[in-house]
């Protein structure tokens, strides 16, 4: 009897050992495994870095004429900046082959400075992953170093008060257009020795 029963004990403790092996694999390779709940992860990591929205303004602050009657493109694109909050605009002279013709001063608002990063551009706002809705195909046991393109939905979930899309895409191609908040993007992911992370980005942001 006392046989039997360290015979059963000596099983169930290989089991378990077999199972707790099992459970420390799958923690040390799961999350270099290709799969969707992995890429949503790395993305979103990605998300969480970077501004949502994203508008050019050219370098702060600058003068541009005005020709009576006439709205040049820059002019147009300053003003839907002004509309929205983000720069102000004051009448001023400004000196064009050698002769002082009227245009206006474009300089940022408090708004606009707190909107204000490097590379002469305005961002603000955070995004959700929704899901990812295609990838490339990948080997499982890939190598680190192996790529993935991701296309993928995500969401606004902190939208700029000053992203009035209505606005700004008219003169402002590089703003992000969205629908109910949604919009589409693509990402290029690279396996690393600590899982799957963002190589370069495509789309917005």
């Amino acid at each position: 009897m006392l046989k039997m029963k360290l015979m059963s004990s000596l099983k169930i403790t290989r089991a378990s050992a077999i199972v707790l092996l099992g459970v420390s694999l799958a923690a040390c390779h799961g999350k270099s495994d290709p799969s969707p709940e992995n890429f949503v992860k790395a993305v979103q990591k990605h998300l969480d870095t970077v501004d949502a929205v994203c508008v050019d303004s050219g370098p702060l602050p600058f003068d541009l004429p005005h020709y009576n009657g006439y709205v040049g493109y820059q002019e147009g694109q300053a003003d839907a900046l002004v509309r929205v909050g983000l720069l102000s605009k004051e009448p001023t002279s400004v000196n064009q082959n050698g002769r002082a013709i009227p245009g206006f001063h474009y300089s940022a608002t408090d708004e606009g400075k707190k909107a204000s990063r490097p590379n002469n551009r305005m961002c603000d706002g955070k995004t959700q992953i929704q899901s990812i809705t295609w990838s490339s195909s990948v080997p499982d046991n890939a190598p680190v170093g192996t790529t993935v393109q991701v296309k993928y939905v995500a969401k606004l979930v902190e939208r700029p008060h000053w992203d009035d899309e209505a606005t700004l895409r008219k003169t402002h191609v590089e703003v992000l257009s969205t629908n109910d908040g949604t919009y589409n993007a693509e990402n290029f992911l690279e396996l690393t020795s600590d899982g799957w992370a963002v190589k370069q980005a495509w789309g917005t942001p």
